[in-house]
């Protein structure tokens, strides 16, 4: 069964099959650093501020936030860079 397949393709295989376990493994880790990185609003009731996973003052070393004055109505408009089928020219 095996007299078949040459000493090169006898090596060579367990070879690249090791290479993608480790090229895989790796990329699994970089998705879970990435996972890390992210931050993102819950919404637990209605009419009330939503809940972030980042503070503040964290986000401020960005120059961002996402919530201020709540005594103070005002409503921000935010715009992807994702396809907006000619909406934007109403506003």
């Amino acid at each position: 069964m095996f007299s078949n397949i040459s000493k090169k393709t006898f090596f060579l295989l367990p070879a690249l099959f090791l290479s993608s376990y480790v090229i895989g493994a790796g990329a699994g880790s970089l998705t879970s650093a990435a996972a890390e990185g992210n931050w993102g609003l819950s919404f637990h009731e209605e009419n009330t501020p939503p809940t972030a996973n980042a503070s503040t003052d964290e986000l401020a070393q960005y120059d961002a936030y996402y919530m201020q004055d709540t005594d103070e109505k005002i409503l921000y408009l935010t715009f992807d860079a994702g396809y907006e089928n000619g909406n934007t020219e109403k506003f």
